[in-house]
């Protein structure tokens, strides 16, 4: 979701209305770094259940405000998405929820990032 064609189609009004068969099957078997290191910085589309969802790896380096909710959906949430699951490396507040602004709460959902570890094989875009 970094792609800076998606970005700049994002600008147009861009919305996700369906897949092609082109992806990745990925099924992570540890979490190492190396695997850490590029989830922080990869963030991807993926398809579960036939919805589309958003995935963002953030560390939990500090507390995060409303503001930083609001900056993550601006810049990673496209039109057509079910979700945009927030994954934080480390422990998540229980408190952390309180600071998604209401207007997001049902788009936005956060999960501490062992979640996925834990998930079998998914569907991944390659965009």
């Amino acid at each position: 979701m970094n792609d800076g064609v998606l970005r700049y189609k994002k600008k147009w009004g861009l919305k996700i209305i369906s897949a092609d068969k082109i992806g990745f099957m990925i099924e992570p078997l540890s979490q190492t770094d190396g695997l850490c290191g590029f989830l922080l910085n990869n963030p991807f589309i993926f398809l579960e259940k036939q919805n589309f969802n958003g995935a963002i790896f953030v560390n939990n380096e500090h507390s995060f405000t409303g503001k930083d909710f609001e900056r993550i959906y601006k810049d990673y949430y496209l039109p057509g998405m079910s979700h945009l699951n927030i994954y934080f490396n480390g422990v998540v507040n229980p408190g952390l929820l309180d600071a998604v602004p209401l207007e997001l709460r049902e788009i936005v959902k956060i999960y501490p990032a062992e979640s996925f570890f834990k998930r079998k094989g998914r569907l991944f875009s390659d965009g």
